[in-house]
Order: structure tokens, then sequence, then C-alpha cells
């Protein structure tokens, strides 16, 4: 009989074992899915808030520096925003053993209390592979409801021929000039707060890109972030890049900076050695959709989005979230 048991995340050890995990987790199968390792990394960096409250890992054994076989987390994209997913993951054996329904009422009762000290709802959410039955039987357990909208995996084979990107007239795509640029880069979009360490790692990595388009006045409109990973090759047997974020500003939209920056963003993974590129987008982002499928992208899966509103001291009546669990 095995035993599982859960505690709380700890930054300093249990990183390197959700990491393991997510390694485990996408090999069963989830090999085409985020998160990928660095993005992980990121999450955790940028969007995890008090770690130790909000951030959990189940465990073989009754030992806390066991096999990590469970992680959840409570993302926000700032520090009191209601609005709260949750990314968890499993390995088979231990979701079968019922560590995802444990993940799920940890995360409404952790919800609860954050609604408490913000006095407010809060609105938990979770994105699900598409025809996951478990998953939706799990969410709707706990009172998920299914929303509008689905988000929506691309690829693109980088062995067809690709289009070289021409920029609109004035305009020049170049990388970024690196931390002399970054509050300017950071200030484009609106980007999620993230730690300026883990900001000078990302340019300092030479497989993660920052592309800007420069206006002719020389101000930033637009920016691609692509990244391709040498752990995930090799974990996967894919050579898969992925293009993060494409974004311009309002005022420059509608010229072709979108789709001259993706382009960018393939040359370049497809010059680090990639053969497959992927993105995600949302179903609702029609314009975006229209403009990967003319640049060779194909969809390839759909995730689900579950979501519900948690009033404040939420407690789970379904199943228990705390102590052990055993697997027989």
């Amino acid at each position: 009989m095995g035993v599982y048991s859960e505690s709380a995340f700890d930054r300093e050890r249990d990183v390197d074992g959700a990491l393991d995990l997510r390694r485990g987790w996408r090999a069963a199968a989830h090999a085409d899915r985020y998160p990928t390792a660095r993005r992980l990394r990121l999450l955790i960096s940028s969007r995890l808030y008090e770690p130790e409250r909000n951030a959990r890992v189940w465990v073989d054994g009754q030992d806390a520096d066991g096999r990590v076989v469970g992680f959840a987390m409570l993302n926000q994209r700032s520090e009191g925003n209601p609005s709260v997913g949750l990314t968890a993951m499993t390995l088979p054996e231990a979701r079968e053993r019922g560590i995802a329904a444990a993940q799920v009422g940890w995360a409404l009762t952790r919800a609860g209390e954050l609604a408490a000290e913000l006095g407010t709802a809060v609105t938990l959410g979770m994105a699900i592979a598409e025809g996951d039955a478990p998953a939706v039987a799990t969410l709707e357990r706990f009172g998920f409801l299914r929303q509008p909208g689905q988000n929506v995996y691309m690829e693109r084979v980088l062995e067809e021929p690709l289009p070289v990107p021409v920029a609109p007239a004035g305009y020049t795509i170049r990388p970024l000039d690196g931390a002399g640029e970054l509050e300017a880069y950071t200030a484009l979009y609106g980007f999620t707060p993230m730690a300026r360490a883990y900001l000078l790692s990302l340019l300092a990595d030479p497989r993660y890109a920052h592309l800007v388009a420069v206006a002719p006045d020389g101000t930033l409109a637009g920016f691609c972030e692509c990244e391709v990973s040498a752990e995930e090759w090799e974990h996967t047997g894919e050579r898969v890049g992925w293009i993060e974020y494409v974004g311009t500003r309002e005022d420059h939209q509608r010229r072709g900076l979108g789709a001259a920056l993706t382009l960018a963003g393939l040359w370049q993974l497809r010059e680090w050695g990639a053969q497959t590129a992927r993105l995600v987008t949302m179903s609702a982002n029609e314009r975006a959709r229209r403009v990967y499928t003319r640049l060779g992208f194909r969809i390839t899966a759909w995730e689900d989005v579950y979501a519900r509103m948690v009033l404040a001291a939420w407690r789970p009546a379904l199943t228990s979230t705390h102590g052990e669990h055993h697997a027989t």
C-alpha cells in the first residue's frame, strides 16, 4: 500500500521536484501542452504570491522530501487580484488515487481564505484538455462551470517554406537592446510584473529571444518572444520551439506588424534548430488566429476553461484536502 502526503510548497526545496513532475506529466499525456519548464519557472517567479500559502505539493510517502507526484498553485496577475488561476499537475498513478480532487479542494479552500482577506469574492479558474472526462467530472463535483471560449494550440512545421518577414514602411524589427530598454519594453504591453532578476536572466538566455518592432519615431511598437529548450528536446524527442508572446501597441495595429514579428520569431526558431513551432492563443482572438493561419499554422488541440465564484471561508464538502492519501 502506497502513501501520499501533502505539504505547503517550499520554493527552495520543491522547485526541482515540481519540474521533475512536469517532465513526467508531459511525457505521460501532455507533451504538446503548457507549461514548459521555463514557463513553469516563470509562473512561479511572476504569478505565485506567498508560495507557502498559494502552492502545495503531494509526495510519495510521509517524508516531505519524497518524490513529488502532484503540484498545484494559485496564479494571480497581480497581488490581491480576485481573478485566480489554478495550475495543477498530477502523475497518472497519483491522479487515479484522488490527488486531483484533493488539489481542487485545497484550491477552493485557499480561494475562500483569499476572498476573506480581500473582502470580495474570488473567481477561480482552470484550463483542462478538451475531452478530459475525469477532469471535467472532478471540477463539476466542486461546482465549476464551463466558460465561453477556449484556449487554442496551433503549430507550424518549420521545414516548409517560410516567408521573409517584411516590416511596414518606416518600421524595423530587431532584438531588444539589452537591459537599457527593459523599462520601455515591459511598459509596451502591460506585462504581468516579474522579478527583475528573472527578466534579466531571460535577456541573458541564448535560447530566448525578445524581438521588437521599432516605429519611425524610435519608440517600441510591438514585440515577439520565442524560445527553444534543449531540456524539452531531450525529454520529448521533438525539436519544438514556442512563440510565447506577440503583441503590438493599439495605435500601431492593423499594419502587418503582428505577422512580421511572428515570422521573425519563426526564423529565429528555425535558426536554433527547431523543426516545429507551437503557440497558444484564445478562440475569441479571431484576428490573431487568422494571422497565424495565413502564416501556415494549424490547430492541433483545444483547452476548455472552467471557473466558479468562491466566497469567504469556503470549505470543501466532498473530499478531504489535508492529511495522507493512501493508494491501494
